[in-house]
């Protein structure tokens, strides 16, 4: 992920911008990281634990007449990582976030909250 032709996101390679990411939520709580094809490449660089999906579009899938997202809360999910400037204005993602609660470049961290 680290080499010549970095894959990973600025925010995320360099150091002060990673610790400021990291800083926004608690060592040991859960989060969903969205859009992260890897499935680990966020969390390895955040360290942090959770839920990771590629697409935004995942969370909505309908599971049991709720959206997935609202079972991810469930879970213990309790905060959201995404480099999608518009993903809290989706109008499914928007209920489950209550509040933006950090920013650094492109990436937003949001609380999540149970609908």
């Amino acid at each position: 992920w680290m080499n010549k032709h970095n894959e990973v996101q600025d925010e995320l390679y360099f150091e002060e911008s990673r610790n400021k990411l990291k800083s926004f939520i608690p060592d040991n709580a859960l989060c969903i990281t969205v859009p992260d094809q890897s499935g680990c490449i966020w969390f390895y660089f955040l360290d942090k634990k959770g839920i990771s999906v590629g697409d935004k579009e995942e969370l909505k899938v309908m599971e049991n007449n709720h959206p997935k997202i609202e079972r991810l809360i469930g879970e213990g999910m309790l905060y959201l990582f995404s480099n999608e400037a518009s993903i809290s204005e989706d109008v499914v993602i928007g209920k489950y976030i209550e509040k933006e609660i950090g920013k650094e470049g492109s990436f937003s961290v949001y609380k999540l909250r149970k609908e």
